[in-house]
Order: C-alpha cells, then sequence, then structure tokens
C-alpha cells in the first residue's frame, strides 16, 4: 500500500523526500462490533494504546482478547501554496451568453469573467458541477474565477 501510494503522489510531482506515512488500525474487543481508530507502531504497543483509548472513551477495559479489523496507511504531503491567477475581464463588446432551457437561463462556467453578475432563476454548467441559482440570489465572478452567491 505504501509503495502505490508513493508512486501516485510521486506520478503528482510530490518528491519522495515530502512524503510522510502514518500507520494506523482499527481493533476492537472479540465479539464487539465498533472499532476504535489507533496508531500502528508495533502490536504490543497498539494493543495496550486500544485498552487506554477504550477506557478512556467508555470508562472501563475488558479482559478479552483485541481483534483487528481494518488497516489503514495515510501518505501525505504538505506542498507550497498555489499561486492563483486573477481571469481576464470581459471586454465591453463581449456581452455574457447563456443557453435558454425550458424557462432557464443555462451559462457555460469556463466562459465566465470577473465581475460578471448572473441573477436567479438560473443553472451554470461545468464538467463537473452544475449551480443553480434560485429566485432572489445572485452569483458574482471574482477576480479568479469564485463564484459567490447572495441572496436578496
Amino acid at each position: 500500500m505504501v509503495e502505490q501510494g508513493r508512486n501516485e503522489l510521486m506520478a503528482e510531482g510530490v518528491s519522495l523526500e515530502a512524503i510522510n506515512v502514518s500507520y494506523h488500525v482499527d481493533l476492537r474487543y472479540v465479539g464487539q462490533s465498533y472499532t476504535l481508530p489507533i496508531s500502528w507502531n508495533n502490536p504490543r504497543s497498539a494493543s495496550e494504546a486500544f485498552h487506554q483509548t477504550h477506557e478512556s472513551r467508555y470508562g472501563h477495559r475488558l479482559d478479552l482478547p483485541v481483534e483487528l479489523v481494518n488497516l489503514r496507511v495515510t501518505l501525505s504531503a504538505e506542498l507550497a501554496k498555489p499561486t492563483l491567477v486573477k481571469l481576464p475581464s470581459r471586454q465591453l463588446n463581449d456581452a455574457l451568453d447563456y443557453a435558454i432551457e425550458g424557462d432557464l437561463r443555462v451559462y457555460q462556467r469556463e466562459q465566465l469573467r470577473p465581475n460578471d453578475v448572473i441573477e436567479g432563476e438560473a443553472l451554470i454548467v461545468e464538467q463537473v458541477a452544475t449551480t443553480y441559482l434560485a429566485p432572489c440570489w445572485q452569483c458574482k465572478v471574482d477576480s479568479i474565477g469564485n463564484l459567490i452567491l447572495t441572496s436578496y
């Protein structure tokens, strides 16, 4: 799992040195249906950590065997903050275009520019999402393309 995770992160441009790996197990007493997540270092310390966590959470520990239910590996990396690029504004002669579907105006997200304002009822569509603007709602596009929705 670690190797696969490292390979996938490195394929996204993350350096090997920046990748942090942590291990967790979900443990429970044999016969119970719920688990507690525990950091994994070794079997003995994980078992004792489970007993302590169970006692802390539920006020008691049981003299039962501890059962491993799930193994989990987390890989993470802290990356530099992205540089947000301001979009070009709409030219004066460049009208905001939309289509009509039934009674709704439909706008393509990628065609929106800073300071565009859309009054609801309307749809803003893109490849991965659709934003519905109900009546009495408005959308204003900010300088980097975020949709700021407000009611009025």
